[in-house]
């Protein structure tokens, strides 16, 4: 995605937010192939906080796969035993923090 904007020069974003580590971590290789500094000229963030992104100091959101994934299941669960289609459906919120790092403000 990232190569194709870039590319394409149609417009120049300011922000990139991938929907998870490993695609932030494609678009930040594109964009430093094509020279453009990050975070100066573009800002760039993932999801998951994955092990990688600190390493190279890429911005992103933390989350708790596990208790995401649970949580999931549990409901997929609840759902598939419910009598009638109609009954309200349930939400959970569960937290999650913001990982500043380099990839979106100057170290």
């Amino acid at each position: 995605m990232a190569q194709t904007v870039i590319d394409r020069g149609v417009f120049n974003p300011d922000a990139i937010l991938a929907t998870n580590d490993r695609q932030a971590l494609g678009a930040m290789e594109v964009l430093r192939d094509r020279h453009v500094s990050i975070p100066k000229e573009i800002a760039i963030a993932g999801c998951d906080d994955d092990d990688a992104s600190r390493l190279v100091g890429l911005t992103t959101l933390r989350m708790p796969m596990q208790d995401l994934g649970r949580e999931a299941a549990g409901l997929l669960f609840e759902r598939l035993g419910r009598r009638r289609p109609d009954e309200p459906r349930v939400v959970r919120v569960l937290p999650m923090t913001l990982q500043i790092r380099k990839s979106t403000c100057s170290a």
